[in-house]
């Protein structure tokens, strides 16, 4: 199983993460279920650092009923649940967080470029809760041959019976890219799992080089499909470290007038393939910079990046 963090602040959090102790609620309902048939059906949490995500400090967390029933507050007396079976774990000042949502794993399984020896194995839902993720969106990626979309919703449909939030990507790298319906907006319309189209590659050696006038064929289908499912409908994109970098969405942006927003496109793998397109993404997480005749300006060279 590959996972990956899309954005950068994903990716520190996720980072941190692995380096602290979690308490997972999830782990325990997924272990346990809704508590039927069990002696202790709710479980508090306390002496944990609390965030949700924002920092709550040092307080006490109660589940019951596949839920969270309460946030408590450090100190708070347990003998007040009185009447209640409840089992209590201490979680020695650990961090207590809610599941990270990971928007890119290839749950059915990834690699296979230095040929079928170099396939890896799908992921499983121990693994996926074992690094602190509790929503999960399948991708693809390069091979849409021996992986397919069948065969990722079926493992998005299990890793749903199994206790987690799960979605899935439709497509892959190459544009025109498979869908399950025969359109994007069918897919989108007609499966509930379908989150919007990805992951698509641009900017890199493995992509088919899409022209704008695709590019925005596609966002559009995924905005429109969106509007119509009630879904956020958002194209995700594999970026690459060709010098275009991530000139294809500006020019997508451009092609329309600017009435197709960014927030209908996020790219990945900006954090890894160097100090230049990390520059050029930032300008993603602040208000676009539109001057007149809608050509949007990149000055990465005035930006600053501190960590």
């Amino acid at each position: 199983m590959s996972v990956e963090c899309c954005w950068d602040v994903a990716g520190m959090f996720g980072m941190m993460a692995m380096a602290v102790w979690f308490v997972l609620l999830v782990s325990f309902l997924c272990e346990f279920g809704d508590g039927a048939g069990l002696s202790d059906p709710m479980l508090l949490i306390t002496n944990g650092e609390l965030y949700t995500p924002l920092s709550r400090g040092r307080g006490s967390v109660l589940t019951g009923g596949g839920a969270i029933v309460a946030i408590l507050g450090e100190g708070y007396p347990v003998e007040n649940l009185t009447g209640l079976p409840v089992r209590v774990v201490d979680a020695g000042g650990g961090f207590v967080v809610p599941g990270l949502i990971d928007i890119h794993v290839h749950v059915t399984g990834g690699g296979g470029e230095m040929g079928p020896a170099s396939r890896t194995p799908e992921g499983t839902v121990g693994e996926i809760v074992d690094a602190g993720i509790t929503t999960v969106v399948g991708v693809l990626g390069t091979d849409c041959v021996s992986r397919s979309l069948e065969n990722l919703r079926v493992k998005v449909a299990a890793l749903q019976h199994q206790g987690i939030t799960a979605h899935m990507w439709s497509g892959c790298y190459r544009v025109p890219s498979p869908t399950l319906t025969g359109s994007l907006i069918r897919d989108l319309q007609l499966i509930d799992e379908v989150v919007g189209a990805g992951e698509i590659a641009m900017s890199d050696h493995r992509s088919s080089w899409p022209t704008t006038q695709e590019l925005l064929g596609l966002v559009t289908d995924a905005r429109v499909g969106g509007m119509l499912s009630g879904k956020a409908g958002v194209v995700h994109f594999h970026t690459g470290s060709a010098d275009s970098l991530l000139q294809p969405l500006w020019d997508v942006v451009n092609a329309s007038k600017g009435t197709i927003p960014l927030k209908h496109m996020i790219p990945t793998h900006v954090s890894g393939r160097g100090p230049a397109l990390l520059k050029v993404s930032f300008p993603l997480t602040v208000p676009s910079r539109v001057v007149p005749g809608f050509h949007l300006s990149l000055d990465p060279s005035s930006l600053i990046l501190k960590w």
